[in-house]
C-alpha cells in the first residue's frame, strides 16, 4: 500500500472512530516500538486477523460517544447557567425594591401621624397668636369707636352751635351760590354758541334783547325760504338718484342682450325676441332655424350701405315677423293665443311661392342679399309687398310708394311720412350676423357708462345742495327758537355775584358764624380721621 492509500485510509479511520491525527501519530510510535513493517500488517495483526479485537474497538468507540454525550451535556449546562444569569440579577434587584417598597409601606403608616402631630402643634400655635391679635384688636376697636363716638357728639354739638349763629342761612347760600355758578358757566357757553351761529349766518352777535329779537325775526324768516328750497332739493335729489337707478338698469340690461346677442352670432334680433323664438321652437318641437325672423333673411348690399337707414324703416316692424311652416301654424297660433307673451308678437306663415316675386326696377329690395334658405321666396314675396322706389330727392317723391336715402317717404297722393323717433343709423335689425347689433350694443353701452357718471355726479351734487339746507334749516330752527335767558350771561353774573357777596358777609372772618364754622370743619376733620382708624383696625383685625 502506498503512502496516499495510507492517508485515504487514516482520514476514513479517524471520521469512523471520530478522532484526531494526534491518535495515528501515537499509534505510528507504538508501531515503532514494536518494529512493526507496515500500518497494513498491525491492522491486520490486532484488528483484521483478531476477531476479540472488534469488541475492545467498539467499546473504545462506545466510549468516545459517552465523552460526546457528556461534551454535550456539559455545554448544555453551560448554556443554562448563561441563561439564568439574568434571573439572579432580576432576582437582586427584586430584593433591593422589595426592600425599598417595605420603607416606603413602614414611611406610609408613619408619616400621616407625624404630619398630624406637626400639624397639631403648628396650629396650636397659631390658634393662640390669632387669640392674642383679636383681643388686641379688640382693645383697638373698642378704643377707637369710644373716640369716634366721642368726636361725633362734638361735630353735633358745634353743628348746633353753627347752626344757631346763622349756620343754617351759610348753607343756603352756599348751595344757591353754587346753583348760580353753574347757571352762570351754561349762560356763558351758550352764549358763545350763539355768538358762533349768528357770525355763521352773518347775524350780528352782539347779546342784547334788541339784537337776539332782531336776529330771531330774520330767522324766522329765512326759515320759510329755506324749508321751501329744501323741500325742493329733496325732490331734486329724489329725482337725480331715480335717474341714476334708471341708467344703471339701462345699462344692466343692455349688458344682459349684449351676452344674449353674443351667445346667438347669426342674427341681429334683439335678445327678448329671440327668447320667445326658443320658447315657440321648444313648444312646435322645432329649431330656432326652422322659425327664422325676416330680418334675418336679408342683408343691405356692401354698395348699398348708403340705403341702409331708410330700408330698415321701410321694412319696418316686419323685420321681427316670424316666418312659420303651414304644418305648425295651427299649433303656433294656438299657443301664442293662450298666453301673455308681454311683446308685439308677428308671425307670417310661409306658403309655397307662387311664381317669382316681382319687385320695382329702382325698389329698395333690389338692394339687398336674400339668404339660402327655404323660406328665401317667401321672404322675397313679402317684401315685394313692401317694396319702395328709392329716389334721390324730396321733389321726386311725387310717386307713390317712394323713399330717400334719408327715409322720407311717401304714401297715397299727397300723404309724406318722416319717422324720425329713433336716428336712421338706430336699430338696425337686417343682416347674417350680429356685427351690426354687437356695435350698436357697444355704442349704447359706451354711452349709458358716460350718462352714468353724469347722473352719479348730478346725484351727489344734490345730496349735498340738500345737505348744505338741512344744516341751514337746523340751525334756522335752533336759533328761531332761541330762549333769551338761556344767553343772557351777564343777568346770570349779576344774580350769582349777589348771592356771592351775601356768602361773603356771613362768612366774615370776625364773625361768630365764621368762627363756629372753622371749629365745626375742625371736628369734622377729626371725626374722618377717626373713622379711618377704625376702618384700618377692622381690616387688620384677623378674619
Amino acid at each position: 500500500m502506498n503512502l496516499p492509500q495510507q492517508k485515504g485510509l487514516f482520514s476514513k479511520a479517524a471520521r469512523l472512530f471520530e478522532v484526531r491525527d494526534n491518535a495515528f501519530n501515537l499509534l505510528n510510535r507504538a508501531a515503532g516500538l514494536k518494529q512493526l513493517n507496515s500500518i497494513d500488517e498491525i491492522f491486520r495483526e490486532l484488528v483484521l486477523d483478531d476477531n476479540a479485537q472488534f469488541q475492545r474497538a467498539r467499546e473504545v468507540a462506545d466510549s468516545f460517544d459517552d465523552l460526546t454525550a457528556i461534551h454535550e451535556e456539559l455545554e448544555i449546562a453551560r448554556r443554562q447557567q448563561r441563561s439564568l444569569e439574568p434571573i439572579n440579577t432580576g432576582w437582586e434587584k427584586y430584593q433591593r425594591n422589595q426592600t425599598q417598597l417595605d420603607d416606603q409601606e413602614t414611611l406610609s403608616r408613619v408619616l400621616p401621624v407625624w404630619f398630624g402631630e406637626q400639624a397639631h402643634r403648628l396650629w396650636k400655635a397659631e390658634t393662640e397668636r390669632l387669640q392674642q391679635q383679636t383681643q388686641q384688636a379688640n382693645a383697638e376697636l373698642a378704643a377707637a369707636e369710644e373716640s369716634h363716638t366721642h368726636q361725633q357728639r362734638t361735630c353735633e354739638r358745634l353743628n348746633e352751635a353753627y347752626l344757631r349763629l346763622g349756620g343754617s342761612d351759610i348753607q343756603t347760600l352756599e348751595a344757591l351760590v353754587k346753583a348760580k355758578q353753574a347757571n352762570l358757566e351754561r349762560c356763558q357757553h351758550h352764549a358763545a354758541e350763539y355768538q358762533r351761529l349768528a357770525r355763521y349766518l352773518a347775524f350780528d352777535d352782539a347779546i342784547d334783547r334788541e339784537a337776539v329779537a332782531t336776529n330771531q325775526m330774520l330767522a324766522a324768516e329765512q326759515l320759510q325760504h329755506a324749508q321751501q328750497e329744501l323741500e325742493a332739493a329733496k325732490h331734486a335729489a329724489f329725482e337725480q338718484g331715480s335717474q341714476r337707478f334708471q341708467i344703471e338698469r339701462e345699462g344692466s340690461e343692455l349688458e344682459d342682450e349684449l351676452a344674449q346677442v353674443k351667445a346667438r352670432p347669426g342674427s341681429n334680433i334683439p335678445g327678448r325676441f329671440q327668447q320667445f323664438r326658443a320658447l315657440l321652437a321648444d313648444a312646435l318641437e322645432l329649431t330656432e332655424d326652422d322659425l327664422p325672423f325676416v330680418a334675418e333673411l336679408v342683408q343691405v348690399k356692401e354698395g348699398e350701405q348708403a340705403w341702409r337707414g331708410a330700408i330698415e324703416r321701410a321694412i319696418g316692424s316686419h323685420r321681427l315677423r316670424i316666418l312659420v311652416p303651414p304644418e305648425a301654424s295651427r299649433q303656433a297660433l294656438d299657443w301664442i293665443n293662450s298666453r301673455h307673451n308681454a311683446l308685439h308678437v308677428r308671425i307670417f306663415e310661409v306658403k309655397p311661392a307662387q311664381g317669382q316675386a316681382r319687385f320695382f326696377e329702382d325698389g329698395f329690395t333690389r338692394k339687398l342679399d336674400y339668404k339660402d334658405h327655404p323660406y328665401r321666396e317667401a321672404v322675397k314675396e313679402l317684401l315685394a309687398g313692401l317694396d319702395r322706389h328709392c329716389v334721390g330727392s324730396p321733389e321726386m317723391l311725387r310717386d307713390p310708394h317712394a323713399m330717400t336715402a334719408e327715409g322720407l317717404m311717401s304714401g297715397k297722393a299727397r300723404f309724406f311720412d318722416k319717422q324720425d323717433q329713433k336716428r336712421l343709423s338706430d336699430d338696425w335689425q337686417t343682416g347674417f350676423d350680429n356685427r351690426d347689433r354687437l356695435a350698436a350694443l357697444s355704442a349704447q353701452i359706451s354711452e349709458a357708462e358716460a350718462r352714468l357718471q353724469s347722473a352719479k355726479a348730478a346725484e351727489e351734487q344734490a345730496k349735498a345742495s340738500l345737505a348744505a339746507l338741512e344744516q341751514q334749516v337746523v340751525l334756522l330752527t335752533k336759533l328761531a327758537e332761541l330762549d333769551y335767558e338761556e344767553i343772557n350771561a351777564p343777568h346770570a353774573e349779576r344774580e350769582w355775584q349777589q348771592q356771592q357777596d351775601k356768602l361773603a358777609a356771613l362768612t366774615a372772618p370776625d364773625s361768630d358764624a365764621a368762627s363756629a364754622k372753622r371749629q365745626l370743619e375742625q371736628a369734622r376733620d377729626e371725626l374722618a380721621t377717626l373713622e379711618q382708624q377704625k376702618r384700618n383696625v377692622l381690616s387688620s383685625a384677623p378674619s
